[in-house]
C-alpha cells in the first residue's frame, strides 16, 4: 500500500510540474529472537535493531496466537527511547497483537544490536511464532520515520522484520528398547 501511494504521489508531482527527488532511506532491521522452551515456562523475546540511525518514530505490530502463548508483560525498555508505549490488544479469540509506539522531535541513533525491549511470554503449547505484521493498516502498523518524519523504506518486509519462532522442548515418547533378554552383572 505504501508503494502504491508513493507511486501515485510521484505521478501527480510529475504531472503538475513539481520536482521529484527520490531520497528514501531504509528502515532499521528489527528482530524478535526465538527461544526453545517447555510448556508452562516463562521466557523473554528480545526485540533488537540494526542500522537504527536518525529515527524519530517507531510503530511495530507483533501478532501471536493466545492458545499457544500468553504475553504477560514487557521489560528492559531502551533508555534512549523515553516514552515508548506498549499495548496488548485482543484482535480475535485466535489472534492477539502487541503494538509498540514511540516518537520524538529529536532524531535518535542506536548501536547495532541494540535492544528496544524484552517481551515476556508464557509458553502454553506447540511451536508458535511471534510475527511482525506489516500488511495491516495499509502497512502502517510496522513503520519507522526518519529525521524529517518521513516513512522509511521497509520493502521487501522480510528483509526488515525478522519473526521469532518458539520451539517446544517437550521430550518425545521413548522408543523401543531392544537387546538381549539376559544381561551380565
Amino acid at each position: 500500500m505504501k508503494i502504491r501511494i508513493y507511486i501515485q504521489w510521484l505521478i501527480v508531482s510529475w504531472l503538475i510540474g513539481l520536482p521529484v527527488i527520490l531520497t528514501g532511506r531504509d528502515a532499521p532491521i528489527t528482530s524478535a529472537s526465538g527461544a526453545s522452551v517447555c510448556p508452562g515456562s516463562s521466557f523473554k523475546v528480545p526485540v533488537t535493531v540494526t542500522n537504527f540511525s536518525q529515527v524519530t518514530g517507531i510503530s511495530l505490530r507483533l501478532d501471536f496466537t493466545p492458545q499457544q502463548l500468553s504475553e504477560s508483560s514487557y521489560s528492559g525498555l531502551n533508555s534512549g527511547l523515553p516514552g515508548v508505549i506498549v499495548n496488548r490488544i485482543i484482535v480475535s479469540p485466535t489472534l492477539h497483537k502487541i503494538m509498540i509506539s514511540w516518537s520524538s522531535i529529536t532524531p535518535v541513533s542506536l548501536t547495532n544490536g541494540a535492544k528496544l525491549l524484552d517481551l515476556n511470554f508464557l509458553h502454553i503449547a506447540g511451536n508458535p511464532a511471534i510475527t511482525f505484521n506489516n500488511t495491516s493498516n495499509s502497512s502502517g502498523d510496522c513503520e519507522y520515520s526518519d529525521e524529517s518524519s518521513n516513512p522509511m523504506n521497509d520493502f521487501p518486509t522480510t528483509s526488515f522484520y525478522q519473526d521469532a519462532l518458539i520451539q517446544n522442548n517437550v521430550v518425545g515418547a521413548a522408543g523401543s528398547i531392544t537387546g538381549s533378554l539376559s544381561v551380565c552383572q
